[in-house]
């Protein structure tokens, strides 16, 4: 696969490229052994049609392969290979396809091409193309409920006919079915509702395999939680998905595909590990094992690759021991699974959006914080600047006045800026009355006695005398 095609196919899962670019990554408890058994290899893909493969049904002789693009939009290409994958015929249906991502074949050899990828999250129908053995094409139109659009790149063809679609995810594949009987009259412009039948959730595993980065952006553990194909048993008793590295495998009860994985049954996991680009799974023609294929890479030279997997055994019952241990796993869910579950992929956009938009402004309010902050400081520098100045030029004003005019102290500027001289002096003492005891009469000097001898003792004539 080419990297152009590669930054496509990732863009659908946009939410998961945001939240790595933000360093959220998916650590989630592993689902399976810490070292997974890889599966054999059968060989390389050397058809020219299938450097892209997305879809992939095994046939009692060998397989039959499609590709996400087709040489031109008026036919569909369906690859016959043998058990080498070497190209042995091409069953071409005039039809014209979008993005095909899956394949399925049922009991009487028809099969049936699920056009459903939609990279951009933008296409207001999908289609599923039935071919015949002798190339002949009936095409369905279907439209998602309340007009949204999905990735989807899984299909499963139920016992009874009836198409199941599994969009690609993150973190949970929605069940969509057709709301009515199949109707060779539909088209464009008429195309049959589908309605969502159901849900599975898929958490995060650490086996090894898928793409690793889009645009420099590790993607952490995301690969393992986007569903890219699927697959229905021959019998119809088992029906799996597929993710870039797992395979869940479920026991279908009563042939209904939906209610099954919508269910309370768990899956049994089979890890794909090392798959560099894995699209597509189907059963072998006994219903034993599972037939994997990855795309290629044109630009690397290395070509698409088909692989077989003993599936993994349903787990026995587990113990009390065993639950607590996944209970206790269960809560170190981390943030990715946890915003996946609350949010999903469009509120973690829209959360990450809102995110950006508000740091945004909190930024523009710094800024404005900021400026407004430097222009009082600034006008208060300016205003003390100014006041210095006035103080100044009053301190030069008062030193002119002093020396041009007459000697006067309250005009003489004092630099230290003491009072006036006057004023700095002692008050004046003032006498307390006089009590007899601290001076007044009683220590005045005596004044002299009279010439004649007639003065008394305190001055004045004696009466007596």
């Amino acid at each position: 696969m080419q990297h152009g095609h590669l930054m496509r196919k990732i863009s659908k899962s946009a939410a998961v490229v945001a939240l790595a670019a933000l360093g959220i990554t998916v650590t989630a408890t592993p689902a399976q052994a810490e070292e997974p058994k890889p599966g054999d290899k059968v060989c390389d893909v050397n058809s020219e049609m299938l450097w892209e493969l997305s879809g992939i049904a095994a046939t009692e002789d060998g397989y039959v392969a499609i590709s996400d693009g087709s040489r031109d939009q008026t036919q569909i290409d369906l690859v016959h290979l043998d058990d080498s994958c070497q190209e042995t015929q091409n069953l071409i249906g005039a039809a014209d396809p979008y993005d095909p991502e899956d394949l399925a074949v049922d009991s009487d050899g028809t099969f049936w091409v699920a056009d459903s990828g939609d990279n951009q999250g933008n296409r207001p129908h999908i289609a599923l193309h039935q071919v015949s053995s002798d190339g002949n094409v009936v095409t369905y139109r279907f439209s998602y409920p309340e007009g949204k659009s999905y990735d989807t790149e899984a299909l499963l063809m139920q016992p009874d006919g009836t198409p199941i679609f599994a969009t690609k995810g993150p973190g949970e594949s929605l069940l969509f079915a057709p709301s009515g009987e199949l109707d060779q009259a539909t088209d464009i412009n008429n195309p049959l509702a589908l309605e969502n039948v159901g849900s599975v959730k898929i958490d995060a595993t650490e086996t090894p395999g898928g793409p690793e980065e889009v645009g420099g952006v590790p993607l952490g553990d995301a690969p393992s939680t986007m569903v890219t194909g699927g697959a229905v048993s021959p019998d119809g008793e088992k029906a799996v998905l597929r993710t870039y590295t797992d395979a869940y495998e479920w026991n279908i009860s009563d042939g209904d595909v939906a209610g099954t994985l919508d269910g309370d049954s768990e899956p049994t996991v089979t890890p794909l590990p090392d798959e560099p680009q894995g699209e597509a799974i189907s059963y072998t023609s006994d219903g034993k094992k599972f037939v994997t294929a990855s795309e290629g890479n044109q630009e690397e030279g290395l070509a698409p690759q088909v692989w077989t997997y003993e599936p993994a055994k349903a787990a026995s019952k587990k113990s009390d021991k065993d639950k607590k241990d996944d209970e206790a796993a269960g809560s170190n869910q981390s943030i990715t699974d946890f915003l996946l579950d609350v949010l999903g992929p469009n509120g973690i956009l829209m959360t990450i959006a809102a995110i950006g938009l508000l740091g945004g402004l909190l930024a523009l309010w710094g800024v404005i914080v900021i400026v407004r902050s430097r222009k009082r400081r600034r006008r208060r520098d300016a205003e003390r600047e100014e006041r210095m100045r006035k103080e100044e030029e009053e301190e030069a004003a008062r030193q002119m006045a002093y020396e041009s005019g007459p000697y006067d102290d309250d005009a003489r500027p004092d630099p230290e800026g003491r009072r006036p001289f006057d004023e700095r002096m002692e008050p004046p003492h003032r006498s307390r009355p006089d009590d007899g005891l601290s001076g007044g009469r009683l220590f005045d000097p005596m004044p002299p006695r009279g010439d004649d001898g007639t003065g008394t003792v305190y001055g004045g004539r004696d009466p007596f005398r």
